[in-house]
């Protein structure tokens, strides 16, 4: 065992050790066994292994919930982008998929914006919205792979509906060559009692072109 002695300095306000009750330690004097310095003398260090534990759970709820509020405003901003590239072609508003943070706050971790991807009345109209779906598509600046599924899809439609427009354009022109090399009728007959007309030559035209040039209808509500 190693004692030491401390000699205490003339005009001390201590009193004499025999004069204090047994137990109780003078002003400014250290706890018995406990080194100077120990870390329940320190705010903020724990002393158990408890405290420990506490503080370690506390630092990985901050990290965690920190992370939720960066995915939760990424996906936010995601699905808004999309919204504004759509327009009238979303079916709804976007809807999100959350996780309950450790503070108790619902953080979304996953959204989606449903789009009308059905073609048009005519080709026109359909190579016209398919433009449309593929920007609404690959609006967000970090597409996800369902987002470039649907813009390939949208290219699929605008693809074929140009076909059908080609092919409509060809019978136009060969139905016009075709009235433009046959002969003139002779107007017929006037009867008795009736008045005249014709017949407008562009109308049984106009609608083989449009029967041709008529895509079905249908609506198909794509996730983007």
């Amino acid at each position: 065992m190693i004692s030491a002695s401390v000699s205490i300095p003339s005009g001390s306000s201590f009193p004499p050790a025999a004069a204090r009750p047994q137990g109780q330690k003078a002003e400014g004097e250290p706890e018995r066994g406990a080194p100077a310095g120990a870390a329940g003398d320190r705010p903020g260090v724990p002393d158990s292994p408890q405290a420990r534990q506490d503080q370690a759970k506390a630092v990985r709820d901050r990290k965690l919930i920190a992370e939720l509020s960066r995915i939760d405003r990424v996906v936010r901003t995601h699905e808004q982008a999309h919204l504004a590239a759509a327009g009238g072609l979303a079916t709804s508003g976007a809807t999100y998929g959350y996780q309950r943070g450790p503070d108790g706050v619902q953080y979304a971790v996953s959204g989606e914006v449903s789009i009308d991807m059905s073609p048009g009345r005519t080709p026109q109209e359909t190579i016209a919205k398919a433009e449309r779906i593929q920007a609404a598509a690959v609006a967000p600046a970090d597409p996800s792979p369902q987002d470039r599924s649907v813009a390939s899809n949208a290219a699929k439609m605008k693809m074929q509906a140009q076909q059908q427009q080609l092919v409509a354009e060809k019978l136009a022109a060969a139905k016009a060559g075709t009235q433009d090399s046959a002969p003139a009728a002779a107007p017929p007959a006037k009867e008795a009692g009736t008045s005249g007309g014709t017949v407008h030559p562009g109308i049984a035209s106009y609608r083989a072109n449009g029967a041709v040039a008529a895509t079905p209808g249908g609506q198909i509500n794509a996730a983007v």
